[in-house]
């Protein structure tokens, strides 16, 4: 075994990213406190080997949503999911479920309890036996009701250095023991059946002379030693970077690809296909999708386009000029939306946050039939399907049409709904209801994805001149035969398209569309005609 391979094995150890942070004593200390956590939580054996492929969708729910539904909201999401999900919806992403104060989810009272009115362990233990069951870690600051926050702000001496102040719940992480305390609620999700945690503003951990440091190297470290402690306790389970910047910033998390997150949120994603759908122009989302690369395939994208939270601009803000911008904001606010604005560089006001729903994004507007705004909606979808990465819906992106919106300008979570049962399955009984037509397109579009083995999510693409109005990439997989040219008409007219990848070294004679079973000669295919928000598929006949 070379020195620079036990060099890079001892580096990501946990004691040696602790004692990097906190010194070689508490590094010692922290040995000692993960063997009585693994003594005292027995966890469960995971696929160390588990790759997610073209099959794999993730659908991302708040719990609370079905209150009222059934005995428990988690006994309702579990009906829901087994009548509407199973079979095609691989994995869940369960939004908070602990005790939290009632505007911030993410504000946590106890790491190590279920709200009482959305259910108990056996529910999320039986929801992590269907699906591959993805929590919330929050990191930067728990309920003002949390015992360490009672007991910090009544002066006792083992939690007088957990927070930064009395003002409000932020965890200090200059103490070692808060870095320890969340690698404990870290493995009892693992222990109650989670598979995936998302580290929620793991780049907001580390203050200093009074002051947020994004993205300071010790954030960097306090995510690599979570990892370590998922390497060595909990081999199989995946870490999401719950960072809310753009995807630079975002994909320093990947880390060296074994030492940070496993995966990585595509935060400008959903602003930009925005921009693109409402006026009909590919060119910045191209200039984005472009720059989607990672250094290293142990890392791939987790890519969603409707997260039940805002959509944050400002992650776009390297591909979308000032104007675009704020045109994002003023159309959001024609559709419906809530826009918090800031005063940008040039003094003028600057998009920060769009707060609407993706159906009410794209659905049809003024003058448009009804017809459009589904066929621009699912639009959008192929293309969350189509790119590089671990597609993702919401709860939102599948029920919308039923579900009225209720918009709030408070919480961290500002889309929420209540999620009738019987309502979705009256629905659904009508082959023609926008839900059902919804459903189905979405239900198609991941049936054909899961069948075109080219669509592995850790894949490679490459982005093509397919036409103007028209979005293409051409993904191929490592590891699995064939191609696919993906062509999205993202305008509300009929254009001209262009599936030639003779410049990419490929020579095919013949092309079947895998969405509606179409076959095309080579010299069609260089000269297609795409219906609005039309989507083709394209892989090669065999000759």
């Amino acid at each position: 075994m070379s020195h620079d391979h036990d060099h890079n094995h001892r580096c990501m150890q946990s004691d040696f990213v602790f004692s990097t942070i906190y010194g070689d004593e508490e590094a010692q200390k922290t040995i000692l406190w993960l063997q009585a956590l693994r003594e005292a939580m027995p966890l469960p054996a995971l696929d160390a080997e588990h790759r997610f492929s073209a099959g794999d969708l993730f659908l991302m729910a708040n719990p609370t949503d079905f209150l009222g539904s059934a005995p428990t909201a988690l006994a309702g999401l579990r009906q829901f999911a087994e009548r509407w999900l199973k079979g095609w919806v691989s994995g869940l992403h369960l939004l908070p479920f602990y005790p939290a104060e009632e505007n911030d989810p993410h504000a946590t009272q106890d790491f190590r309890r279920v709200r009482s009115e959305v259910g108990n362990w056996s529910d999320i233990l039986a929801l992590g036996g269907q699906f591959h069951l993805m929590t919330d870690l929050p990191l930067q600051r728990t309920a003002r009701a949390h015992h360490w926050f009672q007991a910090f702000c009544q002066g006792e001496p083992d939690f007088e250095a957990y927070y930064l102040g009395q003002e409000n719940p932020t965890l200090n992480y200059l103490n070692p023991q808060i870095l320890r305390e969340m690698s404990a609620a870290l493995l009892h999700t693992v222990y109650r059946g989670a598979r995936l945690a998302r580290l929620v503003d793991v780049e907001r951990l580390w203050y200093r002379d009074g002051s947020l440091k994004l993205n300071d190297t010790r954030c960097h470290l306090a995510a690599r030693f979570l990892r370590s402690v998922v390497n060595e306790c909990a081999p199989g389970f995946r870490l999401m970077a719950g960072v809310s910047s753009d995807q630079g910033d975002t994909a320093l998390y990947g880390g060296n690809g074994e030492n940070e997150a496993h995966l990585l949120p595509n935060n400008a994603f959903a602003p930009l296909l925005l921009h693109a759908l409402w006026n009909g122009d590919t060119a910045p989302f191209r200039t984005w999708a472009k720059r989607m690369s990672l250094p290293f395939p142990e890392v791939m994208f987790y890519n969603q386009i409707d997260t039940l939270e805002s959509f944050a601009v400002q992650p776009a803000a390297r591909v979308l000029s000032a104007e675009q911008r704020r045109s994002l904001g003023r159309q959001a606010e024609a559709r419906g939306g809530q826009v918090t604005w800031q005063s940008g560089a040039d003094g003028q006001p600057d998009a920060l946050e769009l707060r609407l729903r993706l159906w009410d994004a794209l659905r049809a507007a003024d003058g448009e039939t009804e017809d459009t705004g589904i066929a621009r909606y699912l639009a959008a979808h192929a293309v969350l399907f189509s790119l590089v990465g671990l597609p993702a819906l919401s709860l939102s992106s599948l029920l919308a049409p039923a579900l009225p919106a209720r918009i709030s300008g408070e919480g961290r979570i500002a889309v929420s709904q209540t999620v009738d049962l019987n309502a979705v399955e009256n629905q659904m009984a009508q082959e023609n209801s926008p839900l059902r037509r919804v459903y189905d397109g979405l239900r198609q579009l991941a049936a054909a994805r899961a069948a075109v083995p080219a669509f592995d999510p850790a894949g490679v693409q490459t982005i093509l001149d397919a036409g103007e109005g028209v979005f293409g990439v051409l993904r191929f997989s490592l590891f699995e035969a064939g191609l696919v040219v993906c062509l999205t008409n993202f305008t509300n007219q009929t254009c001209g398209a262009c599936a030639d990848i003779n410049e990419e070294g490929f020579e095919v004679s013949a092309w079947r569309d895998v969405l509606s079973d179409q076959t095309f000669s080579n010299a069609q295919a260089r000269q297609l005609s795409l219906q609005p928000y039309q989507s083709l598929w394209l892989v090669p006949v065999e000759a």
